[in-house]
């Protein structure tokens, strides 16, 4: 499992090295399980992976989220194919919790 925890500067760092968003596409080509979190949704964006999902991220990056061609979702967490994503770490445990399930069914 690929987790993609929160925090703004953290991820606006890693989204800049090429290398990561790349391998977040290659993790994902895979059908391998994404768990994100916060501010983790930019990496899917780009990663040019959030086209057509449903996710859930920090409520200050919904527009991006439904720029990059996903549908934002405001709820504790969100399970679309491979991935499960949360807005806030006040839902860690469901958030973890789907992201258990989806690690077992992989």
């Amino acid at each position: 499992m690929l987790v993609l925890p929160g925090g703004v500067k953290a991820l606006e760092k890693l989204r800049q090295e090429k290398h990561v968003p790349a391998f977040i596409a290659r993790w994902n080509e895979r059908r391998k399980p994404i768990a994100s979190t916060c501010h983790g949704a930019q990496l899917l964006i780009s990663a040019k992976v959030a086209k057509g999902r449903k996710l859930s991220a920090y409520y200050s990056i919904e527009d991006d989220v439904n720029n990059a061609g996903a549908q934002y979702v405001n709820a504790p967490f969100v399970v679309d194919g491979n991935l499960v994503s949360s807005p806030h770490y006040q839902w860690m445990g469901e958030w973890m919790n789907a992201a258990i399930d989806l690690a077992r069914k992989a």
